[in-house]
């Protein structure tokens, strides 16, 4: 019973979780502020159902982006060995770990819409008793990995801002652009996608079409 209750716990703190770093807070804040004049200047408000893709499968020992936080902090023990401190950090740098922090987001984005997603049924299950304590484990844990990850990214985003006044703003804004950015790339590959069928199929249509005269009379269009 108290493992039952702890896990409940665990899942209303990533309740909060979803709805404080997903969604818009009273801050604002422009794209630019993270990426500078390269960030997207118009992007989707809500989030499309990528989260399909790993719907289905077990929640995960460890976060699935350890490749992409190993890069990210690799590349930042480069920087500061050669960082003086008494001087500015140049700006290609900043935006250099600035992309590197996004792409440790991306990775990340769809396990936080299934939380989002799937958090109240896990509720109802773990107070009904209908899930083992084995799998209430697997979730309070991967959800304790993924809390951590918010908000290591988090303080991040507000190192990484030059401007002291909007490291704040930063801070509290990264998980919403991040959903944002993924979001806007989804739509892209959408519409490449749509774009090549398109083109598959027209180019088979023209390809029937030519079989189809190989069997006429030279006289027929005489």
């Amino acid at each position: 019973m108290t493992a039952l209750w702890a896990s409940v716990g665990v899942i209303t703190i990533l309740l909060l979780l979803v709805y404080r770093y997903i969604f818009t807070t009273t801050y604002e804040i422009s794209n630019e502020t993270l990426f500078r004049e390269e960030g997207p200047k118009a992007l989707a408000a809500t989030a499309s159902d990528g989260f399909e893709a790993v719907k289905a499968l077990p929640w995960p020992r460890s976060l699935p982006g350890l490749k992409q936080i190993d890069k990210y902090k690799a590349l930042k023990r480069h920087v500061l060995a050669q960082w003086n401190e008494n001087e500015d950090m140049k700006a290609e740098v900043r935006q250099q770990l600035r992309h590197a922090l996004m792409d440790r987001c991306q990775v990340h984005i769809t396990w936080l819409l299934r939380v989002e997603r799937e958090q109240q049924s896990i509720e109802r299950m773990a107070r009904r008793g209908m899930m083992s304590e084995s799998d209430l484990k697997k979730f309070a844990r991967f959800s304790q990995l993924l809390d951590t990850e918010v908000n290591d990214v988090r303080h991040e985003a507000g190192w990484l801002c030059d401007d002291l006044e909007r490291s704040q703003q930063a801070s509290e804004e990264i998980w919403r652009i991040a959903v944002q950015i993924w979001n806007q790339r989804r739509q892209e590959d959408a519409a490449r996608a749509r774009a090549l069928k398109a083109t598959t199929e027209d180019a088979a249509r023209r390809r029937d079409a030519g079989s189809g005269l190989k069997g006429l009379k030279g006289g027929f269009f005489g």
